[in-house]
């Protein structure tokens, strides 16, 4: 819901992408991991953004409006 209201050149700011370096397991269990497996994936594939993750403590995804 908030991609469409961001303009071109936006930016939308995420914390704790990393969930404590458990999105980095093969097959995690928790399901609060998996969601966040989930929006990393959306975030990354979106068309509309352009993503980055910056591996400062927890985790922060940076993404541009293209």
């Amino acid at each position: 819901m908030a991609i469409p209201r961001l303009r071109k050149g936006g930016l939308f700011i995420t914390d704790n992408v990393l969930w404590s370096g458990k999105v980095a397991q093969k097959d995690p269990s928790e399901k609060s991991t998996k969601a966040i497996l989930e929006f990393n994936r959306l975030l990354y594939n979106s068309q509309d953004l352009f993503t980055t993750i910056l591996p400062i403590r927890d985790g922060v995804a940076v993404a541009v409006k293209k």
